[in-house]
Formats: structure tokens, sequence, C-alpha cells
């Protein structure tokens, strides 16, 4: 158990500090941006079966978001702050919960978070929820600034221009609001099932 939570730490101190991410295009009207993607039946791909998604972008280039019911573990905050030579703070008590978000650049780091915390890059910011990276967000937290809720990822989920429309068309998706109880849940097994409830989806 010590030395995966070890390997954790490394992988996770260098994907947040690596990771660099900006908003290449204004988001369309028709954008799905700030909202819930929801795995339909139809979906056969494994990557996203039965996967809930904050889609962080959606615009003419794209869609970017994370999965929220792949979790990875937790780790102490004050090791991962240790382990990239930063002092911890007297307030950095506590746990950060890894998940996956996605098949695409598993080395790469991002945190959402609750808007009100604001610290290296801003991948994207959607009404009450943003996604930030950078090695800023590690000595935000070190300093006693972190935010009202927040949920670490490994990777993330990517789609080309016109491509989740294509699969939007199929049903392979079903989209709903982002539910602050959702996206910062700490019940992963039952996410996909109470996301799909919130459209009356017959299971």
């Amino acid at each position: 158990m010590a030395s995966r939570r070890l390997i954790l730490i490394a992988i996770f101190a260098a994907a947040l500090a690596g990771a660099a991410f900006a908003q290449t295009a204004p988001p369309a009207k028709s954008s799905l941006a700030g909202k819930l993607l929801v795995a339909s039946g139809r979906m056969l791909d494994a990557n996203f079966a039965e996967t809930v998604i904050y889609v962080c972008r959606h615009d003419a280039s794209g869609a970017f978001g994370l999965v929220l019911n792949r979790p990875v573990g937790e780790l102490k905050l004050a090791d991962v702050l240790r382990s990239f030579r930063i002092q911890p703070g007297t307030d950095t008590g506590g746990v950060i919960k890894l998940r996956r978000g996605g098949p695409v650049q598993p080395d790469a780091g991002f945190i959402l978070h609750t808007s009100e915390f604001r610290a290296g890059t801003a991948v994207c910011r959607n009404g009450g929820l943003a996604v930030s990276s950078g090695r800023e967000v590690l000595d935000a937290f070190a300093a006693g600034k972190r935010p009202q809720k927040s949920v670490l990822f490994l990777g993330y989920s990517g789609w080309g221009a016109g491509q989740l429309e294509q699969e939007l068309g199929r049903k392979d998706w079903i989209t709903v609001p982002a539910d602050a109880a959702i996206v910062f849940g700490h019940e992963t097994k039952s996410m996909w099932r109470r996301a799909l409830l919130r459209r009356g989806v017959d299971l």
C-alpha cells in the first residue's frame, strides 16, 4: 500500500505541474460546456461505458471533459506537497482524491473545483465550476488556499471537431445539468445511475 501511495504521489505531482491547456475558441451557442455527459446503454467504447463526464469546453474545435466516476485512490495532501519539495503549511491537512479523467494524456493533471479558487492555468470556467492546472495550484494548497470543493484528475477525455456531435447523434450520450452533488460526490459507484435518473431514463 505504501509503495502504491508513493507512485501515485510522484505521478500526480509531475502531472499537475506539467499540464497546461488554454481556451482556443469561444463556445458556440449550442455548447455543452458546464454540463454532464452521461453514457447511454448504446455506448460500446469500454473507456466510456457507464461514465459521467463533466464537459469543461465545447466549441467548434472539439470538446474537453473529465470522467467523474473512475476513482484511482486518495493521498495525504501534505505527502503530495513534500514530494514536490513544497513545505506544507499549517492548514494543509486532509487528503486528495484522485480520479481518471479519461484516456487522453494520462500523465496530465487537472483539478475540478468551485470557481472562487483561482490559481494556475484556468482551462475553463463555467458558472460556479472551473478546471485548473499547474504548479501554482499546489503552491496555493500549501498556503492554505484550497477551493471549497475539489476533485483531482489524471488524463482527460477529448473529442475532435464534430466528433461529439456525431456521438450525440448516435445517442451514445444524454446530457444533464451539472449538479454539485454529482460532480463532487464521493459515491462514484452509483453516480452513473443517479445521473441517468435525473433524466428519468428507464434502467
